[in-house]
């Protein structure tokens, strides 16, 4: 689908129109913008065989189609295909769809109906990532892929990377300093207008697992001068100058996943940032502390992770038991037992 596909520009000149495509596209993430494109072709295709008009959609068409795809799909699902077509639409000048009345139902009957829980792939903590570490040494591959998935892996862990933030670093990012590694991440998933931040990744020369030595390795390894800092290996074994993607993360977890004996299922690129958040958690840190390396804006969504680190942390759950052995001795005290023969039948 064309960018004219979305946009209605009325009697723009082609000169306005493009520059016009440029901005909107610049709006958002690419990808973010190639989801939503396709969001509204699945939906354009849907209305194509109801003999439906996609664009602008009634409200009652598009309340149907969510009801279609929520047959077979989870509604975490049905409301990101809802986003992408509400953004075409008011990207084209119609907006107030979801509004509609007829939507709003059908997106509250299938949250009540699918329940809106989402499901959290695995943190990989400190232990997990050893084991993962040590088990994916042992799978045969090129050195240099050895190298450059564990420098991945470390890396991810150790600056709670998004995978996409990863994927996205440039040697000109790094600045090395005795006892640390200063990264620019020049944009993210929450700044999206490049404001950037630096975070510094620690240098633990006496550890075997210290990011900031696999990074110095593989680009020594690679003769990487400048550009990007993860890239492609070749069949050959050799770096090429293609910038990795961001599925390529979540291959090499799963793949680590497999030869540590976990099931792959469970981890995504996202559980080397969930593990660094989580390990940091139980280890004490503040939630500033984790704020800094981590990017986000509020704590309500590390309180998630903290919450699943130590459930019982912050709670009145570990507050309501007797401490000590009195109560051990309580259970076998002959007062007790006379309490209980008192009662009848009814009240035990």
């Amino acid at each position: 689908m064309s960018d004219n596909s979305i946009i209605v520009a009325g009697s723009l000149s082609s000169e306005a129109l493009e520059r016009l495509q440029k901005v909107m596209r610049s709006s958002k993430a690419s990808n973010t913008l190639k989801a939503y494109k396709d969001d509204f072709e699945v939906f354009a295709a849907w209305c194509a065989s109801e003999g439906q008009k996609p664009m602008p959609a009634e409200g009652t068409v598009l309340a149907a189609f969510l009801a279609w795809y929520a047959d077979t799909h989870k509604a975490s699902s049905v409301a990101r295909r809802l986003a992408g077509i509400l953004w075409c639409h008011k990207t084209a000048g119609f907006p107030g769809l979801g509004n509609h009345q007829a939507v709003k139902m059908a997106m509250e009957g299938i949250q009540r109906a699918h329940g809106t829980r989402p499901t959290r792939k695995v943190p990989i903590v400190g232990l997990t990532l050893q084991r993962m570490l040590y088990s994916l040494a042992g799978v045969p591959a090129p050195p240099l892929l050895k190298q450059r998935d564990r420098t991945l892996m470390l890396m991810g862990y150790s600056g709670a990377f998004r995978r996409e933030a990863l994927c996205a670093l440039n040697v000109e990012d790094l600045t090395l300093h005795p006892d640390r590694l200063d990264v620019l991440i020049r944009k993210d998933k929450n700044d999206q207008t490049g404001k950037g931040r630096i975070i510094s990744a620690q240098r633990r020369p006496t550890s075997p697992d210290c990011a900031v030595h696999a990074l110095t390795a593989w680009l020594a390894k690679t003769g990487i001068q400048a550009g990007p800092v993860f890239r492609s290996v070749t069949r050959h074994g050799a770096a090429s100058t293609d910038r990795l993607d961001s599925q390529t993360v979540a291959r090499v977890v799963k793949k680590a996943a497999v030869a540590a004996v976990f099931d792959p299922a469970g981890f995504s690129g996202h559980s080397l940032r969930a593990g660094h958040i989580t390990e940091a958690a139980r280890q004490g840190a503040r939630l500033d502390q984790i704020m800094r390396i981590s990017g986000h804006k509020s704590a309500d969504m590390l309180l998630r992770y903290i919450r699943d680190a130590d459930p019982l942390s912050g709670t009145s759950a570990a507050k309501i038991w007797v401490n000590g052995p009195a109560l051990a001795t309580v259970t076998q005290d002959a007062e007790l037992d006379a309490m209980l023969d008192d009662l009848d039948e009814d009240e035990l």
